[in-house]
Protein backbone atom coordinates (compact mmCIF):
# COMPACT_ATOMS: atom_id res chain seq x y z
CA UNK A 1 0.00 0.00 0.00
CA UNK A 2 1.10 3.72 -0.85
CA UNK A 3 -0.25 6.20 1.29
CA UNK A 4 1.41 8.90 -0.77
CA UNK A 5 2.10 8.45 -4.09
CA UNK A 6 3.02 11.85 -5.12
CA UNK A 7 4.58 15.16 -2.88
CA UNK A 8 2.95 15.53 0.74
CA UNK A 9 4.02 17.65 3.84
CA UNK A 10 4.13 16.98 7.83
CA UNK A 11 0.37 17.51 7.99
CA UNK A 12 -0.45 14.86 5.36
CA UNK A 13 1.24 12.36 7.67
CA UNK A 14 -0.44 13.69 10.77
CA UNK A 15 -3.51 12.90 9.54
CA UNK A 16 -3.01 9.80 9.27
CA UNK A 17 -2.32 9.26 12.68
CA UNK A 18 -4.79 8.22 15.53
CA UNK A 19 -5.10 10.72 17.95
CA UNK A 20 -3.11 9.73 21.12
CA UNK A 21 -0.20 8.14 19.14
CA UNK A 22 2.87 10.36 20.55
CA UNK A 23 3.29 12.89 22.48
CA UNK A 24 4.44 15.64 20.44
CA UNK A 25 3.43 14.37 16.64
CA UNK A 26 4.20 17.41 15.15
CA UNK A 27 8.08 17.33 16.25
CA UNK A 28 7.91 13.69 15.88
CA UNK A 29 7.02 13.59 12.37
CA UNK A 30 9.51 16.06 11.61
CA UNK A 31 12.30 13.95 13.37
CA UNK A 32 11.40 10.56 11.15
CA UNK A 33 10.97 13.00 7.68
CA UNK A 34 14.36 14.62 8.36
CA UNK A 35 16.16 11.11 9.00
CA UNK A 36 14.30 9.67 5.85
CA UNK A 37 15.86 12.49 4.34
CA UNK A 38 19.52 11.93 5.53
CA UNK A 39 18.84 7.84 4.46
CA UNK A 40 18.09 8.60 1.05
CA UNK A 41 14.41 7.52 1.18
CA UNK A 42 13.07 10.72 1.36
CA UNK A 43 13.55 13.31 -0.96
CA UNK A 44 12.55 17.26 0.43
CA UNK A 45 11.29 18.93 -2.80
CA UNK A 46 10.88 22.34 -0.46
CA UNK A 47 10.19 23.33 2.87
CA UNK A 48 7.94 20.65 4.35
CA UNK A 49 6.88 19.39 0.89
CA UNK A 50 8.58 15.38 0.89
CA UNK A 51 8.57 12.76 -1.56
CA UNK A 52 9.46 9.45 -2.21
CA UNK A 53 13.16 9.31 -3.75
CA UNK A 54 12.57 8.70 -7.50
CA UNK A 55 8.79 8.28 -7.32
CA UNK A 56 5.87 10.33 -7.83
CA UNK A 57 7.51 13.92 -7.91
CA UNK A 58 7.77 15.88 -11.12
CA UNK A 59 11.16 17.16 -10.56
CA UNK A 60 12.01 13.18 -10.89
CA UNK A 61 15.15 11.63 -8.84
CA UNK A 62 18.27 13.62 -10.28
CA UNK A 63 16.95 16.91 -9.05
CA UNK A 64 19.09 18.10 -6.49
CA UNK A 65 17.97 17.97 -2.68
CA UNK A 66 17.44 20.11 -0.31
CA UNK A 67 18.67 19.58 2.89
Amino acid sequence: MEAFPGPFSAADVRRTLPPGVCGDPAKTISNVLSALVKAGRLQRLSRGTYARAGHGDPAGPTAPRIR
